[in-house]
């Protein structure tokens, strides 16, 4: 049985919210209840960290910041006591080359994330990245695959 809560970690887009809108009134209710209580509040995503997710707490109303984040699937790490994001287990440029030399081929869009969504390298421009792009302000530019495998990453992106 747990005796104590220290801190609770709430995935977003389709757990805490709607994908792309504020949480329902209770959530942030609850959100601030735990604060109230001294409870660390923290949001997870499979989206990569940049100011966009820490700036959730201020744009959905909560009179508090939020204490620690994660993104990338585990990938990118962030609390408030420690500057800049943390970016852990990335992928290699040469991994990452062999993965995109499968790929390429398939009928797919494949989006690397080089800087969160402040530049995003795609294959192609589909309505799904064109929603995303729009939702997340995200800056974009087609690429090629040795474009893509220049630099480590932590996610490629195949829709």
């Amino acid at each position: 049985m747990i005796e104590r809560v220290t801190a609770v970690v709430a995935d977003i887009d389709g757990t805490i919210n709607v994908k792309g809108s504020k949480p329902l009134p209770h959530t942030l209710a609850a959100m601030e209840a735990l604060h109230e209580r001294g409870i660390l509040f923290g949001t997870a995503s499979g989206r990569p960290l940049d100011q966009r997710s820490l700036d959730k707490a201020h744009e959905w109303g909560l009179s508090f910041e939020f204490d620690l984040a994660i993104g990338m699937n585990g990938g990118d790490l962030w609390d408030k006591d420690h500057e800049g994001i943390e970016h852990i287990m990335l992928l290699s440029k040469d991994y990452i080359g062999e993965i995109l030399e499968f790929m390429w081929p398939l009928d797919c869009n494949v989006i690397v994330y080089e800087n969160a969504y402040d530049h995003v390298l795609v294959k192609r421009l589909d309505q799904h990245l064109k929603d995303s792009v729009i939702r997340n302000k995200s800056n974009w530019e087609f690429s090629t695959p040795e474009e893509m495998a220049k630099k480590d990453t932590g996610k490629i992106e195949c829709q």
